[in-house]
């Protein structure tokens, strides 16, 4: 496991930040529930990855308007 991985069946991705672009299918703003609630989602979505924004492209927004990770 990574550091910051949900620890889920799925790894967690590390896209390139070099301008391409990617679909946001869900974001989890649940603190204690993040690994239910990515896990529910990636299975509604087979194929699908996840990601953390605190770890990931400056361009995306890491926490929300609580200061919760995303």
């Amino acid at each position: 496991m990574t550091v910051g991985d949900r620890g889920l069946d799925t790894p967690m991705a590390r896209p390139a930040c070099d301008g391409r672009e990617i679909v946001v299918l869900h974001s989890s703003v649940t603190p204690g529930a993040y690994a239910q609630e990515i896990s529910s989602a990636l299975a509604r979505d087979p194929g699908a990855s996840y990601l953390r924004p605190d770890m990931a492209c400056p361009t995306l927004r890491p926490r929300d308007e609580n200061g919760n990770v995303i």
